[in-house]
């Protein structure tokens, strides 16, 4: 209100008031106009919360290299500290929100054997750095985590793979969400609420569901793939978020896969490794990848 009124007296040279201007732009609101402008107020909403806690959270992020052990310091309200022996570490994961690739960003965090719990008995991620480049990635590891460097390149599913990637059930639970909303606006005749019209419009949300679900999808199979090294196994995987999770080959407890007789056929499978951590960050699971690579990998980890 204060942008318009100010910008309104600069730029038009009107005294226009910026709170009655809102009032009335939003009462002319209809239908799925205002189901958008709902879900982008919360979105913003949303994210300028999330960024404000983390920066308490975090404030004054510090991270210290000694000889055996790695000691992390961050909190503004709260300070915390934390000391990671280098000897326990089963391997690392860089997390990369959908916001944060466009600035070639992420989140670093470090998967530890017997790492300490929150107050409420619920295990947490050992954050090793809330932000760091992707070129920044490689250098700091070779610093800290002597052993552990990033994979030069992964082994990525086929084309074939890709319909495979949408039997899932967020994908299924869309097409019902889709089929619903259309079977409501159809049979529910004169809406309740002229002024909404929701049953109107509420097709439009099962398809914006669907749509970025299909996104959600696409975006897995092109962040899947699984890499072999010397010294680690490397897999990365996630839909709007993806994980690029680099294990020591010493911590790594199991590793099967899985997949029906007509993708095998095909040579596509799924893969579950298991490591050294807390239960909850101790299995990781990568869809549809080559039966061959998978091959690749466990002939690494038979030691």
């Amino acid at each position: 209100a204060v942008i318009i009124t100010v910008g309104s007296q600069l730029f038009l040279d009107e005294n226009i008031d910026g709170d009655q201007y809102l009032i009335d732009w939003f009462m002319n609101l209809k239908g799925i106009q205002v189901i958008l402008v709902a879900v982008v107020i919360l979105y913003l909403a949303g994210i300028i919360v999330s960024v404000l806690m983390s920066g308490l959270k975090y404030f004054g992020f510090c991270v210290t290299n000694r000889s055996d052990s790695i000691f992390v310091e961050y909190g503004l309200l709260t300070r915390k500290t934390q000391t990671i022996m280098k000897n326990k570490i089963s391997g690392v994961n860089y997390k990369q929100p959908f916001l944060m690739k466009p600035f070639n960003m992420g989140i670093l965090y470090v998967y530890v054997a017997g790492f300490s719990l929150e107050e409420d008995n619920a295990p947490k991620d050992a954050m090793l750095f809330p932000l760091i480049r992707r070129h920044e990635l490689q250098p700091f590891l070779e610093k800290h985590i002597p052993g552990i460097s990033a994979p030069p390149a992964y082994h990525v599913p086929e084309k074939e793979a890709l319909p495979y990637f949408f039997i899932c059930p967020r994908f299924i639970l869309s097409v019902l969400i889709l089929i619903a909303s259309i079977a409501i606006g159809y049979f529910q005749g004169e809406p309740a609420a002229p002024v909404v019209a929701f049953g109107e419009y509420l097709w439009m949300v099962g398809l914006a569901i669907f749509v970025f679900t299909i996104c959600s999808v696409v975006l897995e199979y092109r962040h899947t793939g699984i890499y072999s090294g010397s010294e680690n196994i490397s897999l990365t995987y996630g839909g709007y978020t993806q994980s690029e999770v680099t294990l020591l080959i010493p911590k790594v407890e199991s590793i099967r896969e899985h997949a029906s007789l007509s993708k095998k056929r095909k040579n596509i499978t799924s893969v579950l490794v298991s490591i050294m951590a807390a239960r909850t960050y101790a299995a990781h699971k990568v869809r549809n990848v080559s039966l061959t690579d998978f091959r690749s990998m466990e002939g690494v980890l038979k030691y």
